[in-house]
């Protein structure tokens, strides 16, 4: 009697986001009738356009996104040597593993520009960056608050203005 695989497993099931195009992990599995040394199934995967099976190594297909979806869930077959009928499924999750992203501009700010007296927070109306991690506009308020800082710090330069904005988030 042909018996199918009992169990598939996958040597790694973690990437980092934004890492591009990668290989996750290798996968094995022992098919009961065969020589375990010399054991090659044939693995497939229910369809999904994110990840993709070569070999038997299982890779992205383009870079994943924690704040979009930080697991997924992958189903992977392997096929009985002598007869690709007799199969085993399993269920594997794929861990997205979360950086600490920068800030993104949200507005133009080349074109801010203010005159001497002019309050900086009459300037910045409207929230001007974006925490991806948090998925939330960082506040006037806390952009006002580094611009005058640093304005402070270069009263008496002739210096240009640079603003650097870090993410919120803490690890």
């Amino acid at each position: 009697v042909n018996e199918p695989v009992n169990s598939i497993s996958l040597s790694n099931n973690t990437v980092t986001e934004n890492s591009g195009i990668v290989a996750i992990g290798s996968l094995s599995s022992i098919d009961p009738d065969s020589d375990p040394l010399k054991s090659q199934n044939k693995y497939i995967m229910s369809f999904n356009p994110l990840f993709e099976i070569k070999g038997a190594t299982l890779y992205t297909k383009q870079s994943l996104n924690f704040e979009e979806n930080p697991v997924y869930s992958l189903f992977i077959t392997a096929m009985d040597q002598a007869d690709d009928s007799v199969s085993f499924t399993q269920n594997f999750s794929i861990n997205v593993i979360d950086i600490n992203e920068p800030p993104v501009i949200q507005t133009n700010i080349s074109s801010l520009s203010f005159t001497q007296g002019e309050t900086i927070s009459q300037l910045i109306q409207t929230p001007m960056f974006m925490d991806p991690e948090m998925f939330n506009l960082i506040s006037s308020a806390m952009v006002t608050a580094l611009l005058v800082s640093e304005l402070r710090s270069r009263s008496n330069s002739n210096s240009p203005l640079e603003l650097l904005v870090s993410s919120a988030k803490t690890s």
